[in-house]
């Protein structure tokens, strides 16, 4: 890492940059543009972290909070210029921002309403987002997907407007790629079928759901479920062998590899279903937007799309012609519209066009306002934080001890 470089620190406690196009493109972006970064994240021993790129370091921190504190002093040493706050990691963000007296931003991917949390009555994720609320107070600016998901951020998190900046969750350049037949010899697939693929995060609920859609689909289309991550559920007992494929084992452990998947379908399947059981599955599902990056990511390999309860999606796909929306489940009998060069063309430029990360990086990085003098580290803020660390790690051991 250049020492020399300007350095910025990204908070993103969930941990799994290197399955989010986004923030792994936004951070090269960064690093590109002459910045050095460290991203601190939560350790997952569920998914792949590793290492990231030249420029750029993965810094992990566990629920041990006596390794977490001297994690932290030592970022503390770094001679950072900026702090990025990703979801509830702008938490950590103001209270390191207001130790090292440096400036900060939000990054939002996910929206947290009032009105939720007060009917799943969750002390855990009310007390976050009334943290993260008073920790936008100070922010620089904010950052978000779309303009419906920018009056929602306004509204939940007590943001003015002007200081939201929109980034859809894309990655940067479009990815023109040679077919190959990698699921149909993965999985057993005949070769004369279409691949129809869904990919992301699996439920048993989803699966039940989506199963008898197979039964609305052409004779030479096949639905291929992939999971994001290594799926542990129960798969449906009844389903049409010849029509859906389950790829459960992951050959991915970063974005980049994504290439594998998707240069072995013919259509993307996009879609949503607001359950409302946590936070993070009610109306930030209902609403979202430019915030899917599945959706993003097709378009970005030029593979069109079938979207099901995605708003503003419904309009855009039928505009730009790039797949078509998912009205009715008899509608699955016109995939075979989806197999022209056309469209393909269309997805590629609308993601050029629309989505592509280096159409918004320049905004947010001339709203960076770097301080090139380095600012003294604030004692009594430093001090308190130390107490109160050391305060939780000495309940924790007089906890552990009782009987």
């Amino acid at each position: 890492m250049n020492s020399k470089a300007d350095k910025i620190l990204i908070i993103h406690p969930e941990g799994n940059i290197k399955n989010n196009p986004n923030l792994y493109y936004f951070t090269k972006e960064l690093v590109n543009n002459g910045f050095a970064v460290t991203v601190f994240s939560h350790h997952k021993p569920q998914i792949y972290q590793g290492e990231l790129f030249d420029g750029a370091e993965l810094v992990l921190y566990t629920d041990d909070k006596s390794y977490n504190l001297q994690t932290r002093l030592k970022l503390f040493k770094h001679k950072f210029s900026f702090i990025i706050g990703v979801d509830d990691g702008i938490i950590d963000a103001a209270q390191i921002a207001r130790i090292l007296n440096l400036p900060y931003s939000f990054l939002s991917y996910e929206l947290f309403f009032d009105y939720e949390l007060e009917k799943l009555n969750d002390p855990y994720y009310s007390k976050i987002k009334r943290k993260s609320r008073i920790a936008c107070k100070s922010i620089n600016f904010a950052i978000v997907q779309d303009e419906i998901r920018k009056e929602i951020l306004s509204k939940e998190y007590d943001i003015e407007l002007d200081k939201i900046i929109l980034m859809p969750v894309a990655a940067s350049g479009v990815r023109k790629l040679t077919r190959t037949k990698y699921f149909h010899e993965k999985l057993s697939i005949p070769p004369e079928k279409n691949i129809l693929l869904y990919m992301g995060w699996m439920d048993e609920i989803l699966l039940k759901r989506i199963v008898d859609y197979t039964k609305y689909m052409p004779e030479n289309w096949v639905l291929v479920v992939h999971s994001r991550y290594k799926y542990q559920g129960e798969i449906p007992k009844e389903f049409n062998k010849d029509k859906i494929y389950f790829s459960l084992d992951s050959p991915i452990e970063n974005i980049d590899d994504l290439g594998i998947l998707l240069r072995a379908c013919d259509a993307g399947f996009c879609s949503y279903q607001a359950s409302f059981d946590s936070p993070f599955t009610g109306d930030n599902i209902t609403f979202i937007g430019m915030s899917s990056g599945k959706t993003t990511t097709f378009l970005q390999y030029g593979i069109p799309v079938v979207v099901e309860n995605m708003n503003m999606w419904d309009q855009i796909v039928e505009k730009e012609n790039i797949g078509f929306v998912l009205k009715n489940l008899s509608d699955l009998s016109k995939l075979d519209t989806l197999k022209q060069d056309s469209i393909k063309e269309n997805c590629f430029k609308y993601f050029e066009e629309k989505l592509d990360l280096i159409n918004y990086t320049p905004a947010i990085i001339r709203n960076l306002k770097i301080n090139k003098t380095l600012s003294k580290i604030n004692t009594f803020a430093y001090l308190e934080f130390i107490g109160i660390e050391i305060i939780k790690i000495i309940k924790l051991k007089i906890i552990s001890c009782m009987p």
